[in-house]
């Protein structure tokens, strides 16, 4: 299972584990490759400043998929958090259900269903904008929820992953998140929306 698969890469208890989400980078979309490399090489840096954290990067595509002017330095940024020590890279069996469930704070790129699905779970989680170019969007408004820069990040990673308790947080989602990211935070988001969707098709029979 995972945990096998951490320990094998080193992972030990005691540890906190981040799990870092990306997003599907091209110069001709609005996540361009620039943004990406942005925000692996900022990831990357979490490993240098806080020796306390081991990091499970689960990609969103191949890497080969990534094809546009600055591919090369975006594998680069993509091998030198790959190749660290205290980061796993999960496979294609890995579910991200289940890397969000054994996290201790999820990390993904603006504005990916991944933190969404952890915020809707009552996981610790942020959106990490390394390029500062999501400023004034929705979730922007939310304190806390997205960091635009290396030092805004390494600052809430931080308290969220050392210097706050569970019921804090807790109090964090209901006052702050709650009815604004997701309305229940009960881990039935997705549950709701098949039922929904099945809804719907019931409807259109």
């Amino acid at each position: 299972g995972l945990v096998d698969k951490l320990r094998d890469c080193g992972y030990r208890q005691g540890m906190k584990l981040v799990a870092v989400f990306d997003s599907t980078f091209h110069d001709n979309s609005i996540t361009t490759c620039s943004d990406g490399i942005e925000f692996l090489k900022g990831v990357r840096r979490l490993l240098d400043d806080l020796p306390d954290v081991f990091m499970v990067i689960k990609e969103k595509m191949a890497i080969h998929i990534h094809t546009d002017s600055k591919q090369q330095d975006l594998i680069a940024a993509y091998n030198s958090l790959k190749s660290h020590a205290r980061c796993y890279t999960a496979d294609n069996k890995d579910n991200p259900s289940e890397v969000i469930a054994f996290s201790d704070l999820v990390v993904s790129f603006p504005f990916t269903s991944t933190s969404f699905e952890a915020l809707s779970a009552r996981k610790r989680a942020v959106w990490y904008d390394a390029s500062g170019k999501f400023k004034n969007t929705f979730f922007d408004a939310i304190s806390g929820l997205v960091c635009h820069d290396y030092e805004e990040m390494l600052e809430r990673t931080s308290e969220l992953l050392f210097r706050t308790e569970s019921a804090d947080y807790d109090r964090y989602l209901d006052s702050r998140v709650k009815g604004r990211v997701e309305s229940y935070l009960d881990c039935k988001a997705i549950t709701r929306m098949r039922m929904l969707l099945n809804s719907s098709r019931g409807n259109n029979d």
